[in-house]
């Protein structure tokens, strides 16, 4: 049910061509497979089901509309596997080394406990002791059909779930791409220019080139230095609301993460003396106003979005509307991030970014808030 709680955590996926109304269809085609892997067919299965739950029911029960919500197609890509029992497993190879113990009289071998191992396994892996595990992760096709938003706090499940979801879409001839900063650059490289990675310390030999971090930084700096926004065509703000991770994991100096929370981390001595020594951002708090409208979230390097919420309210809307205007806003939000993303690039490649960083670190470091 987390789609449809007040804040929710996502990946985002463009769909190229757009969807047609053919996909809900094929999704609806490809639900409830009630097969479960055995020791011989041993792979996961993979289904398709009802966002609304994930609960199995008889397929005859199910209908087109069950895939939808507001006018939007809301699903999960499930999948089932049988998942051996740990605890099962190491009991079982205890027993069995403690019994050829009692019937040798010997202490048993390395090589004979490697065996006594895989015979453990076939036993704990067998239909009978083996638990069938069903996960799913629940989908949104945004208004417009041609991006949808995937459930997860993880940039590698979102892979994961994009993989299963392009099963049934590579067929109609639609594309899943999922999101990160390394595919905005490549979307919207502006006359071939190229993105030049942001230089923050002369401390630090090394530093990470990551489009993400530096991205996530830059938006920090913004969030400070309000000019920048103010005297760009967007009508949008940016402000630092809440916890900030840094990271430089190309370093082997100090520690390579500090996380600055509670209080007013934005300000905090510590992030910037972070930057100085060659950090950038990894994850911030944030809180974006597009067009007049407030949304909250946290943001990672790898443009995952979570604990969002919009502070905008829909006023006397049923269940299904409410849904389907939700969504509506979540798509002005994920729209305010490609635009900002965008403006990023443009001023990356002709190196105005770097400036606005140079700038605010002699600023901060000359107001003493290092000190």
């Amino acid at each position: 049910m987390s789609f449809q709680k007040k804040s929710i955590s996502f990946g985002i996926v463009d769909v190229n061509p757009k969807f047609e109304e053919d996909f809900d269809e094929a999704i609806f085609n490809a639900s409830y497979s009630h097969v479960v892997p055995t020791k011989e067919n041993d792979q996961a299965v993979l289904d398709f089901t009802s966002g609304v739950s994930l609960i199995d029911r008889d397929k005859e029960s199910l209908e087109l509309e069950d895939f939808k919500k507001g006018g939007l197609t809301y699903a999960a890509a499930r999948k089932k596997e049988r998942k051996i029992d740990r605890t099962m497993l190491q009991e079982l190879l205890e027993k069995l080394i403690d019994e050829e113990t009692k019937t040798t009289g010997c202490e048993v071998g390395r090589k004979r406990k490697k065996q006594l191992k895989e015979i453990a396994m076939d036993i704990a892996s067998a239909p009978d002791n083996a638990r069938i595990v069903s996960t799913g992760r629940r989908f949104v096709v945004l208004p417009g059909r041609d991006r949808m938003i995937v459930e997860t706090t993880n940039y590698n499940k979102l892979i994961d779930a994009a993989d299963v979801i392009s099963r049934i879409s590579q067929p109609l001839g639609n594309s899943i791409i999922p999101w990160n900063a390394e595919y905005l650059k490549t979307k919207y490289a502006l006359g071939g220019s190229n993105w030049t990675s942001l230089r923050l310390s002369k401390k630090s030999d090394v530093e990470e080139e990551d489009i993400g971090k530096d991205f996530l930084t830059w938006l920090w700096i913004i969030s400070d230095v309000k000019s920048v926004l103010a005297n760009s065509p967007l009508p949008i703000e940016v402000q630092v609301t809440g916890d900030i991770s840094l990271s430089n994991s190309a370093t082997n100096v100090g520690a390579r993460t500090i996380k600055l929370s509670k209080g007013t981390p934005a300000l905090a001595k510590e992030g910037i003396l972070g930057i100085v020594e060659g950090k950038k951002v990894q994850q911030a708090s944030l809180s974006i106003a597009v067009d007049g409208r407030t949304f909250t979230a946290t943001i990672d390097s790898d443009l995952v979005i979570k604990g969002y919420k919009t502070l905008e309210k829909s006023e006397n809307l049923d269940s299904s509307s409410a849904f389907e205007w939700k969504f509506m806003m979540c798509a002005d939000f994920i729209e305010g991030i490609e635009k900002l993303f965008k403006l990023f690039l443009e001023r990356s490649s002709n190196g105005e970014i770097q400036n606005e960083v140079n700038t605010w670190l002699t600023e901060h470091i000359a107001s003493k808030k290092t000190s």
